[in-house]
């Protein structure tokens, strides 16, 4: 079974009407080189765009990796998470 957490990276998009807020309002750490951050894609499955594992045994796969290759697992740890209990 996998860790007991998915842990993303976020993909922080830059928008004409952002900034930085998110670090002072939420703890952010945001990327040095864009200053106009307007939007923060905490889980993303696109195909332009996808969130990364970003620690354990999954570090590096992509959300759709992960639901392509090891939903079983992801299954389990949603159930795990819901129920309290061991499958």
């Amino acid at each position: 079974m996998m860790n007991n957490v998915i842990r993303l990276e976020p993909l922080y998009k830059k928008r004409v009407w952002g900034g930085r807020k998110l670090q002072t309002l939420f703890n952010r750490q945001l990327p040095n080189d864009v200053d106009l951050i307007g939007e923060s894609w905490d889980i993303v499955d696109r195909e332009e765009a996808q969130s990364l594992v970003i620690d354990g045994e999954m570090e590096d796969k992509s959300l759709n990796e992960l639901w392509t290759n090891h939903k079983e697992s992801v299954l389990e740890l949603i159930f795990h998470r819901l129920t309290g209990s061991l499958c």
